[in-house]
């Protein structure tokens, strides 16, 4: 059993040391700014393009991105209730190597209690079923969602894919989101503003996985200590030879 657990332990270091090696294909910050509409079955990224939109890429972006400022990005659009993942959600016409697989969409964070009370400054709201988080702010109100993938550059000639999580966030000037949420009850879509930020997903730093690998050594030679003296052997006295190896 303490082989198997040991066993166990060191598959997890190895997976840890690859995510983070894996990480460092892609790099750096994504800022997007843009115009999206919202419907009842549809976040709608504009001007259309195919079932897409685009999006101008802005200063804030660095890394992998630093060179794309100033150009454009196409986004895919997302259908509601969010599918379990959309390939080449975004891509780049100025990188075509580079692109941005979705894996998921976070759900809301925020209970539907206020979502039907009257407008009032510091609201908040996530319909069930629904990934926006929507705030009633003294200028009007936003909406929020998250996502999550994996960013792919295929012009190092690796097909390694870096974890991203993004975070798009909606202005909606002079109106309470109890507005908002009429207008799409009632088949409108409505269009606003978007920005969007996407960064690297948080794995172990280097240092992280070389305390872990300490561990799992001192633990190795734990379970090596026992194995050679026996199970019976009081566990402060095998701990104190251990701390000793």
């Amino acid at each position: 059993m303490y082989r198997m657990a040991l066993s166990a332990a060191l598959t997890a270091v190895l997976m840890v040391a690859s995510a983070s090696s894996d990480a460092k294909v892609v790099s750096g910050e994504l800022d997007l700014t843009g115009a999206v509409i919202f419907t009842s079955t549809l976040v709608d990224f504009t001007p259309a393009f195919g079932g897409s939109g685009r999006a101008n890429i802005v200063d804030g972006s660095s890394g992998t991105f630093a060179s794309l400022i100033g150009a454009t990005a196409i986004i895919k659009d997302i259908p509601l209730p969010p599918p379990a993942g959309i390939l080449d959600q975004i891509t780049f016409p100025a990188a075509p190597l580079l692109h941005f697989n979705a894996t998921s969409v976070d759900p809301g964070i925020f209970g539907s209690a206020q979502c039907a009370l009257a407008p009032a400054v510091g609201q908040t709201c996530t319909l069930p079923g629904s990934p926006f988080n929507l705030t009633n702010v003294s200028q009007g109100s936003t909406l929020s969602f998250e996502l999550n993938g994996n960013f792919v550059d295929l012009s190092d000639g690796s097909a390694d894919a870096t974890p991203y999580h993004g975070i798009a966030t909606a202005q909606f000037v002079g109106k309470s989101y109890q507005q908002v949420l009429a207008s799409i009850d009632g088949g409108q879509g409505v269009i606003t503003s978007y920005s969007a930020s996407f960064a690297p997903s948080v794995v172990p730093e280097a240092s992280s996985v070389v305390m872990l690998s300490a561990g799992l050594l001192a633990f190795g030679a734990l379970g090596w200590r026992r194995s050679r003296h026996g199970s019976n052997m009081p566990r402060e006295i095998i701990i104190a030879r251990a701390s000793q190896a």
